[in-house]
């Protein structure tokens, strides 16, 4: 008899039934199809991770897809939804995930990374026109963030006023109601303000829910930038 070799199989043995999972997912993008990537993400075996994300990467509708395939240039497309993970991985797939997807634009991040360490430089030196400036550069060449959200807030309270970094705040609510970049531009600017108590406003933002709309994986994000910010 021959011996069953049922017990060693992986639970998804080839990558045939997650890229099943991922092709519904694109046909009809959904918060159940997303959720459903991140499940099957999560039940490959370690090298069939890696070909499934290769894989995902290639995705055309951009309705449901995995990664960014160039630098967001304009603010809304930092509320696109991706496809996964929005399901609550379990904490080892979260940390897999995370790091496969920074792996694949390590140069761009490292650019990044000098970049807004000269910003950064600029304002401690109250060099406010140059540091905006170096940031219209960094986002003609990165893209948007939601960091520069909030430096360009700070530099623009910081050389025109109050007014002006209002005014900017004002425009991206405005244009994006109800998404990620309207909820840090909302609450950057209310903190910057000269007359807001720091202790009180870090007791709001703590105490309030962050909208039912917003992602899993986007909430994860707002709340780094809260806390980060503060």
């Amino acid at each position: 008899m021959r011996p069953s070799t049922r017990a060693s199989k992986p639970k998804f043995r080839q990558l045939a039934s997650a890229k099943n999972i991922g092709r519904g997912a694109q046909s009809h993008p959904s918060p159940e199809a997303r959720a459903a990537i991140g499940v099957a993400f999560q039940n490959l075996v370690d090298s069939e991770r890696s070909d499934f994300l290769k894989w995902a990467a290639t995705f055309a509708n951009q309705k449901a897809r995995v990664f960014v395939t160039s630098p967001p240039k304009e603010w809304g497309e930092l509320s696109i939804e991706g496809i996964g993970p929005d399901h609550e991985l379990d904490f080892n797939a979260q940390i897999d995930w995370c790091t496969r997807v920074l792996e694949r634009s390590i140069d761009l991040l490292s650019e990044y990374i000098r970049a807004r360490a000269r910003i950064e430089e600029s304002f401690l030196k109250s060099n406010f026109e140059e540091a905006l400036l170096q940031l219209d550069a960094l986002e003609a060449k990165c893209g948007k963030s939601f960091w520069a959200i909030e430096a360009r807030l700070c530099g623009l309270q910081d050389w025109k006023g109050l007014e002006a970094q209002k005014s900017f705040a004002a425009e991206i609510q405005s244009k994006y109601p109800k998404t990620p970049v309207a909820y840090i531009a909302s609450y950057t600017s209310q903190r910057n303000e000269e007359k807001t108590n720091l202790s009180r406003f870090e007791e709001r933002v703590r105490s309030r829910r962050i909208p039912p709309h917003i992602t899993y994986s986007q909430k994860l994000l707002l709340r780094l930038s809260e806390w980060a910010a503060l």
